[in-house]
């Protein structure tokens, strides 16, 4: 079976944001963090218009809250799935192995925190079950720098694409001029 990112279908994808919580998000310095939200953010915007399903995790939002409301008004009106989680792969979670099923969507774009513990847990668990998984390097994050690095290391040596969010939105784009091409041009600038 081939493992091409030419092969992710925006079509057969679907967005899972996962941890993008204030509690978390604290832990990430100010400048990353930025960047970080700006990047959920276009992924957001590039899955609004291909009508693409977005779902997002918390992690334990009694105690660390719910995402963050930089993302909660760019999600405002649009459909989505929010599940709150224990574990640190979504995969584990019953009802989110459920929702993936009866999306029946094989490419799965993850952004999220933490880098190191459930954005790389969810993306080897999701690979292993037959999912084209792609990370955007520039959509997630680690409060260390170094465990960011190391996950990401990890996730290439086991398959998973690991590539630049405007990559992704360039690739469901497909070309300029477009409407819906003017639509992303703000939040690449």
């Amino acid at each position: 079976m081939k493992n091409s990112l030419s092969e992710i279908d925006k079509k057969d994808s679907l967005l899972l944001i996962i941890d993008m919580q204030d509690k978390l998000l604290s832990s990430i310095n100010e400048t990353e963090k930025s960047g970080l939200i700006k990047n959920v953010n276009l992924l957001i915007k590039c899955a609004d218009l291909y009508s693409m399903p977005i779902f997002i995790t918390e992690q334990y939002p009694a105690g660390l809250g719910s995402t963050t409301v930089k993302l909660n008004v760019t999600l405002e009106n649009k459909e989505m799935s929010r599940f709150e989680k224990m574990h640190f792969s979504i995969f584990k979670d019953d009802k989110i192995r459920q929702f993936l099923e009866k999306k029946a969507r094989k490419n799965i774009i993850i952004a999220g925190i933490e880098s190191h513990i459930c954005v790389l847990q969810s993306a080897l668990d999701l690979i292993s079950n037959g999912f084209k998984v792609v990370v955007c390097s520039d959509a997630i994050a680690s409060r260390n720098e170094y465990f960011k690095e190391e996950a990401l290391r990890i996730m290439r040596s086991s398959g998973i694409h690991v590539c630049p969010s405007e990559t992704i939105a360039y690739m469901f784009l497909e070309k300029a001029g477009t409407p819906e091409f003017k639509s992303v041009l703000p939040f690449v600038k």
